[in-house]
């Protein structure tokens, strides 16, 4: 297990509870210049950090070396330079060479790296729209999601010649919120019925949301999601609920809702309670399942096999844990 432990990073061996500390360059140099996001590639090891610098800062990429059974090495392989302005906002791994980082305002980039070389393979524009999450997809790198509150983007990159590009992208609107019945939904569309050239001025971008725009339902809101291992993205709502979105077919299907699914007595059911609001804080998909990060006295991991969902759960003491705003990382 990594973490960020003030200006020093972490690790920890889960079996052995061993831990080895590690002060990078950077901090040793300038101890007013911390560390700010961590990302962790179990498959490279390797490990990146942003700086705490506000004016142009860097990515570290260290290879992390096991020497014997009590000794652990890092070393400086590469440095993501002139990413960002001000501040990044994510740094990821992919399970091949590429990284990307996200750029926060005022210039709002993904950018994706070779985490060996350092150089560029390609960047997308976000159009100064923050999104709230990204990642790459675990099976192939040239899929990248960014998620925003109401809708999801994946790009696809693809290769021409020696160039790398991001030529296309599938867009995800959020769901309608289950509370709306089907009867006032197709009264809502009925009501707007315009050809798209009635519409004066209409962005040629905007023209296939047009009846996005106009449907006055309420959707979900984003607040999580993470990749499965069939290529299909899982996302945590505010409302609790979380939804399939499958790139195979363009389909979006909830596929497990907190209030419906669960069938338990009432003695049983107040150590479940997860109704309070926003209480989903983090998904993470491992080989033995997923996980969920909550805000309640309990963390879930629910077995994903055919879209089925068994809950499981560990009792957290709620006087001495509460998840409130929790990223987890395994090495």
């Amino acid at each position: 297990m990594v973490y960020i432990c003030g200006s020093l990073i972490r690790i920890i061996e889960t079996n052995s509870h061993r831990f080895f500390d590690f002060v990078p360059n950077h901090v040793k140099e300038d101890p007013s210049n911390g560390i700010c996001l961590l990302a962790v590639s179990p498959t490279l090891n390797k490990i990146a950090f942003s700086e705490t610098k506000q004016n142009a800062p860097n990515v570290f990429i260290y290879n992390v070396t096991r020497r014997g059974s009590i000794e652990v090495t890092f070393t400086e392989q590469t440095r993501l330079k002139e990413g960002a302005l001000l501040e990044y906002s994510a740094v990821e791994f992919s399970n091949s060479d590429a990284i990307l980082t996200l750029s926060g305002v005022p210039d709002v980039h993904v950018i994706v790296w070779s985490s060996t070389s350092g150089n560029r393979i390609t960047s997308i524009d976000l159009n100064m729209n923050q999104p709230l999450g990204v990642s790459f997809s675990p099976l192939n790198w040239r899929h990248i999601c960014v998620a925003y509150q109401n809708e999801l983007n994946v790009w696809n990159i693809e290769q021409c010649n020696s160039k790398l590009l991001k030529t296309s992208k599938t867009r995800f609107a959020m769901p309608v919120t289950r509370e709306q019945t089907e009867e006032a939904s197709l009264a809502i569309k009925d009501e707007f019925k315009y050809p798209t050239n009635a519409i004066a001025a209409l962005n040629s971008n905007n023209a296939d949301i047009l009846e996005e725009v106009l449907d006055k339902r309420v959707k979900h809101k984003y607040k999580c999601h993470c990749w499965t291992n069939n290529s299909e993205i899982l996302v945590g709502t505010e409302e609790n609920d979380i939804y399939l979105f499958s790139l195979a077919d363009s389909t979006v299907k909830c596929v497990y809702e907190f209030m419906r699914t669960r069938n338990l007595t009432d003695e049983a059911s107040n150590n479940y309670d997860i109704t309070e609001p926003n209480s989903i804080k983090f998904l993470y998909m491992h080989r033995l399942g997923l996980f969920i990060g909550s805000t309640v006295k309990l963390s879930f991991i629910l077995y994903y096999r055919y879209h089925l969902f068994n809950l499981k759960c560990f009792y957290l003491k709620k006087k001495y844990f509460r998840m409130e705003k929790c990223d987890l990382r395994c090495y």
